[in-house]
């Protein structure tokens, strides 16, 4: 019988998610103004049929999902691997905390984690959830599947090797490959952008230092 209980997730990480998340809608809204206001100004400037075909286009770029994500991370820690692995098969791994840092409710599943995060001042709401399973091949140790809904999100590929450092000490490294399932148009695409510079630190909040972190976007028609 599988168990579900609601769990608090790590608090500096969760402050760092909505210190991002209420940067980002700004600058959302900022690009949503920049878009209508074009609009509105080309209305004056063109003729009326080369207007709503310039503005037909605009829409539909603004709002058609084009983009993909994804990259590699590399992590390294004081943290023992079984302690390591432990977080990451955890409700709320260090890797995601955009999604568990903005969730309202957070319960921890025999496989991860289920969020339910809410939008419009509560008027809609957002489920996810986070499996973790094996790998059908040495790639990696084990990966991480989200879900929104019955849609898939994304995948995050999660390789655990103990290394002995000069000092006779040792580190875990963690190597992290993110393939993103899930497609966004030019209306997210500075929440995207933005989320580089704070996903960094709201993973090291946690305990891990980032060596590398490498995010791409790419067009997926």
């Amino acid at each position: 019988m599988s168990t579900i209980q609601s769990v608090d997730p790590p608090a500096e990480a969760a402050a760092v998610a909505e210190q991002y998340y209420r940067r980002s809608r700004a600058l959302t809204y900022l690009v949503g103004i920049i878009v209508v206001g074009s609009i509105t100004l080309s209305f004056f400037l063109l003729p009326f049929l080369q207007w709503l075909l310039s503005a037909i286009i605009i829409f539909l770029g603004f709002r058609f999902p084009l983009f993909v994500t994804g990259g590699q991370t590399k992590l390294t820690t004081d943290k023992p691997p079984e302690t390591v692995r432990a977080e990451f098969e955890s409700s709320t791994p260090p890797v995601l905390p955009f999604y568990w840092g903005l969730a309202n409710q957070i319960e921890s599943t025999d496989s991860g984690g289920r969020y339910v995060i809410k939008y419009l001042r509560g008027l809609r709401s957002l489920e996810m959830a986070v499996e973790c399973q094996p790998t059908s091949d040495d790639a990696a140790d084990f990966r991480l599947v989200v879900t929104a809904g019955d849609s898939p999100w994304g995948s995050y590929q999660i390789t655990i090797t103990e290394t002995d450092e000069s000092d006779s000490s040792t580190r875990t490294t963690i190597d992290i490959d993110v393939e993103a399932d899930r497609r966004f148009g030019l209306r997210r695409l500075p929440q995207q952008l933005m989320s580089n510079s704070y996903r960094p630190t709201a993973i090291e909040a946690q305990g891990y230092d980032v060596v590398a972190f490498e995010s791409g976007i790419s067009v997926r028609w």
